[in-house]
């Protein structure tokens, strides 16, 4: 018993292990077919902003328009 299922935890690490290294990183916005991202994230801070959104129970496009906000705040435009 103990070897099945030893076996099937073998199989699904191989399986996990190539899905990640067969995956091409893709925006959002390409990944659905949809009109480019006008902000472009590194892979990995794009990654950081998904899982942070999840944490906290918000949409990456929220989170980025609360750090523009933030920062147009901060840094008001004089014309």
């Amino acid at each position: 018993m103990k070897e099945a299922g030893a076996k099937a935890v073998e199989v699904s690490k191989e399986n996990v292990t190539k899905s990640v290294e067969e995956e091409q990183y893709l925006p959002w916005s390409e990944k659905a077919g949809g009109i480019q991202q006008t902000i472009f994230l590194e892979a990995g801070l794009d990654m950081y902003l998904k899982l942070y959104g999840v944490f906290h129970n918000k949409k990456k496009n929220q989170l980025l328009n609360e750090i523009i906000a933030e920062f147009k705040a901060k840094n008001p435009i004089n014309l």
